[in-house]
């Protein structure tokens, strides 16, 4: 079981189903998955990354469903998300319910690309293991440009 589950390209975005907010849409446990991030956030802060609050948007909500801070917020939850920063470093990981992952990030100076990956998608989801994998990459993404990581 080797690496991070192959990305596609940006454009592949408009090919995604709206599936609804039906139980049976559900690929992957969010909940689980908020711990994934609460354990790799303590290992983030520990290396010297700002790690936001982990959000949820609520499907429960009129369209556009909201971001919301606290699982509590959020009745019907069909994504968890997190953003990261350090120095000039920008990311954000957001898992959809449906299995696949967007992934952003920016390098933080005038070279650097923008980063706009989704990992899986909704007819090879990510299993919690490849979140795991998907987490490691992120987080890896972070070299301390601007010297937010100690050398």
């Amino acid at each position: 079981m080797g690496g991070v589950p192959r990305a596609r390209a940006v454009g592949s975005r408009a090919k995604r189903p709206d599936r609804g907010g039906l139980a049976a849409n559900v690929k992957i446990d969010l909940e689980l998955a908020a711990a994934q991030i609460v354990d790799r956030g303590a290992e983030w802060q520990a290396r010297g990354l700002q790690v936001g609050p982990i959000t949820w948007r609520d499907q429960a909500r009129a369209w556009p469903h909201q971001v919301v801070a606290g699982r509590a917020q959020a009745a019907d939850p069909d994504s968890v998300g997190v953003k990261v920063t350090c120095g000039g470093e920008e990311g954000a990981l957001v898992l959809y319910a449906g299995g696949w992952a967007d992934v952003l990030y920016w390098g933080g100076d005038r070279s650097s690309e923008v980063v706009d990956e989704m990992v899986g998608d909704y007819d090879s989801p990510l299993t919690q293991e490849d979140f795991a994998r998907v987490l490691s990459a992120f987080g890896a993404r972070f070299r301390g440009v601007g010297g937010c990581l100690p050398t």
